[in-house]
């Protein structure tokens, strides 16, 4: 018997029992469905970190505040970073730049209209350590920083909102009730992770300490004026920020420490998804085996005539065979497909505010 024929049969055999092929396939779908997706999806997010922290430049590290009290034993302290510890570590030899940052949500209006979106309390070096680019006007400078100055300057999607085409320099923005001036706004910086990068403000991180009511800042970028210094750097940043009030924990992140912590995260959290998605496609193959079981159960008959008309037992397994496989290759299609489709919508449209 050609191949062909055994081909027909298959599909003729499947076609009679549509219902029941359809539900089996399902199955192999959903499980194919699932594993393509989430490892696919863990890859565009691997990408997706990388080249944000790889745009914040080589020889860049973060401080951060440590945990509570007690997370990491007797001793030591809760730390709350302050334009203190900023100006403290701009007297480390080898530190090129030193930029404290406050980000906080707010509520920006004028009379076009009203918008959520999130401050970036920084200083005159924000454009350097974050990647932007200025699009119009100017950004502020140190002497406003000192001088707690309300400037501000928009990024492109909030600009749009608020002004639309109009031209929004040396115009004013009210941020939760506060009056700041417009001095400039930023170039297009596009999505990455689902997060909008265009829809922020940046004003001086003195004037958003300000507008929160709070002395501490969130984050303190530093920018080795050598970037085969930055393990020195840390344990010295570590050293003279301890120091400062008994021996505070402070956390100094590298962007090698980041990916290293991405890596490790990213990579737990695909693996256990992806196990779970490979019980699916399991069950999607044990569904084809029991109900080919069944179907040779309930043929037979046919398989007696098909013996008694010169049928081998060898191409009897062949067609079922064929069976199996067909309900398989059609599942892991389908699976694969729509896989596909998913990933390419949200490249395209990605989730976020």
């Amino acid at each position: 018997m050609k191949i062909q024929e055994i081909l027909r049969l298959a599909l003729e055999a499947l076609w009679a029992h549509r219902l029941r092929s359809t539900l089996t396939i399902l199955g192999v779908v959903i499980g194919v469905f699932a594993i393509v997706t989430l490892i696919s999806l863990g890859h565009t997010v691997r990408k997706e970190v990388t080249g944000q922290i790889s745009e914040l430049g080589a020889g860049l590290l973060m401080v951060m505040p440590g945990r509570e009290d007690g997370a990491f034993g007797p001793g030591l302290l809760r730390a709350n970073l302050t334009m203190r510890d900023a100006e403290k570590l701009k007297n480390i030899p080898n530190i090129e730049v030193v930029s404290p940052n406050l980000t906080i949500p707010v509520r920006a209006e004028t009379t076009k209209g009203q918008v959520g979106v999130s401050l970036y309390g920084d200083s005159d070096n924000f454009l350097s350590i974050q990647g932007y680019e200025l699009a119009e006007g100017r950004f502020f400078h140190n002497g406003e920083v000192t001088a707690r100055s309300r400037v501000i300057v928009l990024g492109a999607r909030t600009k749009e909102k608020l002004f639309g085409t109009a031209d929004p320099v040396g115009r004013t923005v009210r941020v939760n009730g506060a009056t700041f001036r417009v001095l400039g706004t930023l170039q297009e910086k596009g999505r990455a992770m689902g997060h909008d990068r265009d829809n922020i403000m940046v004003a001086p991180v003195t004037a958003v300490q300000d507008l929160s009511g709070s002395r501490d800042i969130g984050i303190i970028f530093v920018r080795a004026s050598n970037p085969t210094l930055l393990d020195d750097l840390q344990e010295r940043i570590e050293t003279v920020l301890g120091r400062m009030q008994n021996q505070r924990e402070i956390q100094v992140f590298s962007q090698r420490d980041i990916m290293k912590v991405s890596d490790n995260i990213l990579g737990t959290l695909t693996s256990f998804l992806t196990a779970i998605a490979a019980i699916s496609l399991l069950v999607g193959g044990i569904g084809i085996m029991n109900i080919m079981l069944v179907s040779v159960q309930e043929r037979t008959r046919e398989i007696g005539i098909r013996r008694a008309l010169g049928a081998t037992p060898r191409q009897i397994m062949i067609q079922f065979l064929f069976e199996a496989l067909l309900l398989g290759a059609l599942g892991g299609l389908i699976g694969s497909l729509l896989s596909l489709l998913t990933i390419h919508g949200l490249a395209i449209g990605p989730i976020g505010p």
